[in-house]
């Protein structure tokens, strides 16, 4: 049985001098992103979402979204 699920991030929050928004998330909102991946613009701390949909159930949609929060400027290299 094939199980095809869309994944959609967004930002819930971003640094406030950031122009940053879900348009600039590669590869959203489809089948191929439970991966994505942005560029900050701005020192600080960006809040996303992600929703996962299953594309064939229609009694069960989509999952409550998760949420992560990112700190590009402290993450190990």
């Amino acid at each position: 049985q094939r199980i095809d699920h869309s994944f959609l991030w967004s930002f819930m929050s971003v640094p406030v001098d950031s122009a940053i928004d879900s348009g600039g998330l590669t590869d959203n909102d489809s089948a191929t992103a439970s991966v994505s991946s942005f560029t900050p613009d701005v020192p600080g701390t960006y809040v996303l979402s992600l929703e996962v949909c299953d594309e064939v159930d229609p009694d069960n949609p989509c999952s409550p979204p998760s949420i992560v929060a990112i700190d590009p400027y402290t993450l190990p290299c």
